[in-house]
């Protein structure tokens, strides 16, 4: 029989791979913790994305005056150097007020898409230097960068939350 070692309440490791890669220390239940929780974020992120990339991909295919075929609502995000510009500029176009009976164009505020895309950009720049700044073992300047990246990805959240609720409500509109 194969002794069984639980790292958390959902995972359950053989002593050999427990040996391997915990080496038995103090906190290795701590560190299993601290992975699941990563495993977790990361997940839960996923979902995020995915949730907003397909609402970003129906609001722009179902734009009456559209520039660009409806599937660039998805690949925008997808293809490399692309997704640093594209997403913001078909962005821009469901931000687009619609055009009144009289012609006239609902006037709403312009900065939230531009906030939105700048917060997104610098939270992945950041974080992408915070993990540089790590790896070279600059554990203060990495912590730092860590914080001002995750407090710009929570103002990019908010203001992606503020641009959803404006383009279900103009997709109504639109209809």
């Amino acid at each position: 029989t194969t002794e069984i070692y639980t790292l958390s309440l959902h995972d359950a490791l053989p002593i050999s791979t427990r040996d391997v890669f915990f080496r038995q220390s103090a906190i290795s239940a701590q560190l299993a913790d601290q992975v699941e929780l990563a495993f977790f974020d990361r997940g839960l992120v996923i979902a995020t994305a995915l949730l907003f990339i397909t609402l970003f991909y129906l609001l722009y295919r179902d734009l009456p005056d559209r520039r660009r075929q409806p599937y660039w609502g998805w690949l925008s995000w997808m293809i490399p150097f692309a997704f640093l510009y594209m997403p913001f500029r078909l962005a821009k176009e469901i931000d687009a007020p619609p055009a009144t009976s009289e012609g006239d164009a609902v006037a709403h505020p312009a900065w939230t898409v531009f906030a939105w895309w700048t917060m997104w950009l610098t939270s992945r720049v950041l974080g992408l230097i915070a993990g540089l700044a790590e790896r070279d073992g600059h554990w203060d300047q990495a912590a730092g960068l860590d914080l001002v990246a995750s407090l710009a990805s929570a103002l990019s959240a908010l203001a992606a939350l503020v641009l959803v609720r404006r383009w279900v409500f103009l997709r109504g509109s639109r209809a």
